[in-house]
């Protein structure tokens, strides 16, 4: 097939395809270079013996080739652009793409081909799969941004090659307090039935609902960790990589809060550097037994079953603070040492409430306590229940994983 727009021998009818609208055109030209038919289908093309890829990317060398007889008969690109026009009408090339062309065929390059895109891969072979294993095993922790660009393939081939031909994906560490031992692991899962009984006895039950949930953490003014950071590319199946939960040595406040299903009962910070003793703490539970009395009168009154859930800190344990809980009739939810993952405070309201703090620097502790202070008092009460109602399944998880710390959900 002659060129269409400058042939002087040959065939004078031939059959016209071009892309108009994101639709496939195809017209019949006549000798007159006249435009006897024209019809356009969808954009997934039927099988038809008179079109096919091969005779589309012949009518784009076409028009390639009318650009470059343009350029090497002087025309500029304006009248390159006329000329195409009257030619091909509506099917010609965008304004941006002939200038692109024209600008090539001018500056000295013959070749009409398509040249392929710069850092695309074509096919995933097998020597492209091995550089970037070789690349991701290197660098787990590495991002398919620089995948891309060290391994030369885009980021849609280089997640490909990574999610489907090795088998990886990328997942954070997992956080652990403590390597358990077979002990630790009995006492989880027997302080965990306990619990289930208190909650569901028959004679005088402890709803999930009512348990008033005490804990103490640091609040720091500096805390940029988090667990994205530590995500690494692993095979499909294997384990999350750990990861120490470690402390820094910045300005800090103690973070002292009681919560129920219902709301935040009572909270304070403690000023920096004053740590929580039995004394101290007696002090907290006393100041915190007013503000049940005003905020929660049916426990005050006996009306509603209730108990404290706080872990074994040396505090709690205290002769003196037990002696207190039983002369003022509160009884204790068993809880297991080393269960962050069967305490709300632990598992939801202190990750909650750092998240908010995290990556912003608190000049001083009054100035860390007024943002807590208002990140407490954004928590709506749904998000309390909703976090309750994870206690009783944990429990369970707890006693089926026979102690070990289980996925959460």
């Amino acid at each position: 097939m002659n060129n269409p727009v400058f042939g002087e021998s040959g065939s004078s009818d031939f059959v016209l395809l071009s892309c108009v609208d994101s639709l496939w055109c195809c017209s019949y030209v006549g000798q007159d270079r006249s435009t006897s038919t024209h019809f356009k289908w969808g954009k997934s093309i039927p099988k038809c013996s008179c079109v096919d890829r091969s005779e589309m990317q012949q009518v784009k060398l076409q028009q390639h080739g009318d650009i470059q007889f343009c350029v090497q008969s002087g025309l500029n690109q304006k009248e390159t652009k006329a000329r195409l026009e009257a030619i091909y009408g509506r099917q010609m090339f965008s304004q941006p793409t002939i200038h692109r062309w024209w600008t090539r065929f001018w500056s000295g390059d013959e070749d009409i081909c398509d040249r392929p895109c710069p850092g695309a891969v074509l096919k995933r072979t097998p020597e492209k799969i091995q550089e970037v294993k070789n690349f991701v095993e290197n660098d787990r922790r590495t991002s398919l941004r620089e995948v891309s660009r060290f391994c030369d393939v885009s980021k849609g081939t280089a997640h490909t090659i990574i999610r489907k031909d090795l088998g990886k994906s990328k997942k954070s560490a997992k956080w652990i307090t403590h390597l358990l031992t077979q002990a630790n692991k009995d006492c989880r899962v027997e302080q965990a039935r306990a619990a289930l009984q208190t909650i569901h006895r028959r004679v005088d039950p402890i709803p999930a609902e009512n348990i008033v949930v005490e804990d103490e953490s640091w609040i720091l003014s500096w805390d940029l960790g988090c667990k994205q950071s530590t995500s690494e590319w692993i095979d499909k199946g294997a384990p999350r990589p750990s990861k120490l939960r470690t402390q820094h040595s910045e300005a800090k406040i103690m973070l002292v809060i009681f919560f129920d299903s219902k709301g935040t009962i009572h909270y304070e910070c403690t000023p920096t550097g004053l740590g929580i003793g039995a004394e101290v703490y007696l002090a907290i539970l006393e100041r915190f037994r007013e503000q049940i009395r005003r905020k929660r009168p049916q426990y005050w009154s006996g009306e509603q079953s209730w108990g404290l859930l706080h872990d074994g800190a040396p505090a709690h344990r205290a002769d003196l603070v037990v002696d207190w809980l039983a002369d003022k009739n509160i009884p204790r939810i068993p809880h297991a040492g080393y269960s962050p993952d069967l305490s709300p405070a632990d598992y939801w309201i202190f990750n909650r409430i750092k998240s908010c703090l995290r990556g912003i620097r608190w000049r001083n502790a009054d100035e860390l306590q007024t943002a807590v202070d208002n990140v407490i008092s954004m928590i709506d009460e749904e998000e309390y229940r909703n976090a309750m109602d994870r206690y009783v399944p944990r429990l369970r998880k707890c006693i089926q994983s026979h102690g070990e710390y289980f996925k959460h959900e």
